[in-house]
């Protein structure tokens, strides 16, 4: 239904035409003037109007009794395609048509009852595109009065998002931004706030190719030159930045270790008004969070609520600690509020990766630190570590513990390690006892259950994927613009070797998420085990670009990609880059057994053997071999060969 109230009937006419009716029914498919006749009787006072002026809309062309012709066929066109129902739709007299106001939802009402009551995000929601997008029936008097609808909605829509992106956080800033250029492509203020909202949450490549799409657009395609604080915006977009980390095993792709983060005092600039006990808890606050964030080591400087230090104090510090980057900030209270601004530096290069402003009611204590603290560690995690696939674990309560709970149990599971899967379980489970509806847990639900099956470990791997699958939907469901639930759906349907579902979930994936790490680094997974290699090296590095600091399982998918390819001293190299990134990582590890077998080392591959052991006593071969959902079974026995020739447990 159009807003989830209605009953019976769902007429939905933003971004196209489409006619529901007892929800277990597919979209009815009807005719374009039955369609067209639907839309105005929605759109009409008390939803009723005249069969003359129906029949003066749809066939201005023709005369009168043509006219009303067309429409009793148009009525009877109605009737049959969706049957006996009709009576409850339809209200239908000698001189007048009607709906049944109570049975139906429609999405241009729904819009409207939205904005009337000031409800911009839940309006935002409603409106899918352009009024009865694609829908021509070609008369005059019905484009005339269809194109003003579509005017007066979208600039409706369009007020709306001008409005959302001064309110948005940066987290839906990049949404807000995108839906803006989508719907007003020429219009430069909004690519200007869609770039700033793609570089505050660290999708830089991706605001480069922004800029350079507005460049060309205005310049030439429009003839027309940027404005003077755009095109510096552009400018410095498109200035080169200075690159993190090392190059990996394959001397294409980055592979950084994990960033040192400084963690100055928060500065005070009013200490005569009780702030100084503000910041000092905060940055204590800031300190334990930014700990937990995956693969980042945090280094606490001096004591808070100190005064401003010089900016070369600052550097001898940072150079002290051996810091990547540093993060500072102020606090200022006034009348019951505060105001901070934080700033995160590279301090090898001297640049300002972000800065931003949170304001807080001081009396809400603990809340508004929790807030902050949450946000700050929100754009940190974004900007250095993880990319927008950081954005998948954020809770709609804003809550601070479920989210550190979640940032936990991610990394347990992400270090396919037996010995960590119980910990991650019991975050995940106290999350979800936290916030109930929190999807990012859900979904993680999902992840522990797939890698039950994938690593062995399940006792019953068919039902552990259909947990996964679950879990997933449930994750899905409470929050649908989310793209981690379908990636985690594709990898639960390869565990099925159901290709073509785990590829279908996958482009719905991509479609909610172009810039998730994630749906590139399952997307390799599901390459590889549908034999295609070559294409997982790519996705890969794909995804080891838009996540800076990238787990140790895309390192285990090139090791494994080279494997298949036999590619074998390759395949050690990504193998140790990922045991080096986390020493229980059991895949990697495996990966070396077969590969040095392979090369004919027999003494390391069983030295490797007996380290697959020692991190994991209850290996079994056979189970691990079984749970490697291969399309083509050689693969599955290459694999089981070479580990038990290595001395592994298990049977043949």
């Amino acid at each position: 239904m159009a807003d989830g109230s209605g009953e019976d009937f769902a007429l939905n006419l933003l971004g196209g035409f489409s006619f529901r009716y007892r929800q277990v029914q597919p979209s009815v498919a009807l005719g374009r003037k039955a369609s067209a006749l639907l839309a105005i009787l929605a759109l009409s006072p008390d939803r009723t109007a005249s069969r003359d002026r129906l029949a003066s809309l749809l066939w201005s062309t023709m005369d009168d009794a043509s006219a009303r012709g067309n429409l009793r066929q148009a009525l009877t066109h109605i009737r049959r395609s969706i049957g006996p129902v009709c009576d409850e739709l339809l209200v239908v007299d000698r001189t007048h048509i009607s709906l049944r106001q109570q049975d139906m939802d429609c999405d241009v009402q729904v819009f409207r009852r939205h904005l009337a009551a000031g409800r911009c995000p839940e309006a935002l929601a409603v409106y899918r595109g352009p009024f009865l997008d694609g829908l021509n029936i070609r008369d005059p008097a019905f484009e005339t009065w269809s194109e003003y609808e579509r005017r007066t909605l979208h600039d409706r829509y369009l007020s709306l998002l001008e409005k959302a992106a001064g309110d948005a956080t940066a987290a839906a800033a990049v949404e807000i931004g995108r839906k803006w250029v989508a719907a007003d492509p020429l219009r430069e203020q909004a690519h200007k706030y869609l770039i700033q909202a793609l570089v505050e949450t660290g999708a830089r490549e991706e605001a480069l190719l922004q800029a350079r799409t507005l460049r060309q657009v205005y310049r030439d395609d429009l003839g027309l030159e940027l404005s003077d604080d755009v095109r510096r915006l552009v400018d410095e977009i498109e200035r080169p930045r200075h690159s993190f980390g090392g190059p990996g095993p394959a001397g294409l792709v980055k592979a950084p270790a994990s960033p040192v983060l400084a963690v100055h005092p928060l500065v005070c600039l009013s200490p005569d008004s009780g702030t100084p006990v503000f910041a000092s808890s905060l940055w204590g606050g800031l300190v334990t969070t930014l700990s937990k964030l995956p693969y980042l080591r945090v280094v606490a400087m001096g004591t808070a609520g100190q005064l401003p230090r010089a900016r070369g104090d600052l550097a001898a510090l940072d150079r002290a600690a051996a810091a990547d980057y540093v993060l500072e900030g102020q606090v200022q209270a006034t009348e019951g509020r505060v105001r901070v601004n934080v700033h995160l530096v590279d301090c090898r290069v001297g640049e300002y990766v972000f800065s931003h402003r949170y304001d807080a009611d001081l009396c809400s204590g603990f809340a508004a630190q929790d807030e902050i603290t949450m946000k700050v560690a929100v754009a940190i995690n974004v900007a250095m570590l993880q990319g927008d696939q950081a954005l998948s674990k954020l809770n709609r309560s804003n809550r601070l513990e479920p989210w550190e709970l979640v940032l936990q149990a991610s990394t347990l599971i992400s270090s396919h390690d037996r010995l960590c899967f119980p910990a991650a379980f019991r975050c995940i489970s106290e999350a979800k006892r936290l916030d109930p509806d929190y999807a990012a847990a859900h979904t993680l639900l999902a992840w522990w259950h797939w890698q039950q099956a994938f690593c062995g470990w399940s006792t019953d791997p068919a039902r552990s994927v259909a947990e996964s699958l679950a879990a997933a939907e449930e994750g899905s469901r409470l929050d649908p613009a989310n793209p981690e639930p379908h990636v985690v759906m594709a990898i639960a349907n390869m565990q099925k070797r159901d290709f073509a579902a785990a590829n279908d979930c996958l482009a719905r994936a991509t479609a909610l998420g172009r810039n998730h790490a994630m749906v590139y680094a399952v997307g390799a997974n599901v390459a590889n085990f549908s034999n295609q290699p070559r294409l997982a090296i790519r996705l890969t590095e794909q995804a080891m670009r838009l996540c800076p600091v990238y787990p140790p399982w895309y390192a285990g998918d090139m090791a494994q990609a080279h494997l298949q390819l036999g590619q074998l001293a390759r395949c050690l190299e990504w193998a140790k880059a990922a045991t080096d990134r986390s020493a229980g990582y059991i895949h990697a590890h495996l990966f070396r057994v077969i590969a040095l077998q392979e090369a004919g080392r027999l003494a390391e591959a069983g030295d490797a053997a007996q380290q697959v052991l020692a991190l994991d006593p209850a290996f079994d071969a056979t189970a691990w071999a079984g749970g490697q959902p291969f399309l083509d079974a050689s693969f599955n026995r290459r694999f089981l060969d070479a580990l038990l020739a290595a001395g592994l447990p298990g049977t043949a």
